[in-house]
């Protein structure tokens, strides 16, 4: 990453967190880590300590507002407590490490993002700079 963002100037890049599960609007895998579910004591250890270890060292090369966790595909409603229960997850091991979502700004998934990358045809203009006073981008 040096490279990319020192020398190519790279000024973003996607970041892959391990245990997040994931998916779309087709289908979902559900979080997972070394074979421990989200809700064992075992996960939430692992998954705490990897993110924030990972938010420690982008927060010490200067790169922690060029990276992002985008981990799920244009939610369906059905989906968005999933989602939201993900981004909750990532949001307490590692705060400052910025959340991605590729969907229009619903009320369900308010507080979950704090980068949203809406379809053309369901950005909400109003909505979005209601989102923007919060600090969240688009």
């Amino acid at each position: 990453m040096r490279r990319a963002i020192d020398q190519y100037h790279f000024n973003s890049f996607r970041l892959a967190i391990p245990g997040m599960g994931g998916g779309s609007y087709i289908e979902r895998r559900p979080p997972e880590l070394q074979g421990w579910t989200a809700d064992t004591a075992q996960y939430q250890a692992l998954f705490r300590g990897y993110a924030g270890a990972v938010e420690r060292h982008l927060a010490e090369r200067g790169w922690l507002d060029e990276a992002f966790v985008y981990w799920f595909d244009e939610p369906a409603p059905r989906d968005y407590q999933f989602v939201m229960d993900g981004f909750a997850r990532l949001r307490t091991a590692a705060p400052g490490i910025t959340r991605m979502l590729t969907e229009q700004v619903e009320a369900e998934l308010t507080g979950g993002p704090d980068l949203w990358c809406p379809v053309t045809t369901g950005f909400d203009a109003a909505r979005a700079d209601l989102r923007r006073t919060e600090g969240e981008r688009f």
